[in-house]
């Protein structure tokens, strides 16, 4: 998901992260020859600006964020859920997975 480090138009650029764990995530698995089957997915999130706008200088993106913390908060979390719910349904064999 992204870090609101990255979505804040006021945070300037030497603060932004130039790396993501999902694609270290994905060279690590990448590396090991011995696991051919396994599959890793980047499930596409991002943050809806009307639901929760990243304004100025709040880094929280009007309560999606904890304050000083960059982790989400419940509501955060909870619209985190719904896409990868969503994401689960449409891209795999599981069928109504809830």
């Amino acid at each position: 998901m992204p870090h609101p480090r990255n979505i804040v138009d006021s945070v300037s650029e030497d603060r932004k992260f130039k790396f993501s764990i999902a694609s270290l995530v994905e060279d690590v698995v990448k590396m090991n020859n011995e696991i051919d089957d396994l599959k890793s997915y980047h499930i596409p999130i991002s943050i809806d600006q009307k639901l929760f706008p990243c304004k100025d200088k709040d880094e929280t993106c009007n309560g999606f964020y904890m304050y000083n913390d960059h982790h989400p908060e419940i509501k955060g979390y909870k619209y985190i859920g719904k896409k990868i719910i969503k994401f689960i349904n449409k891209n795999s064999e599981f069928n109504d997975f809830k």
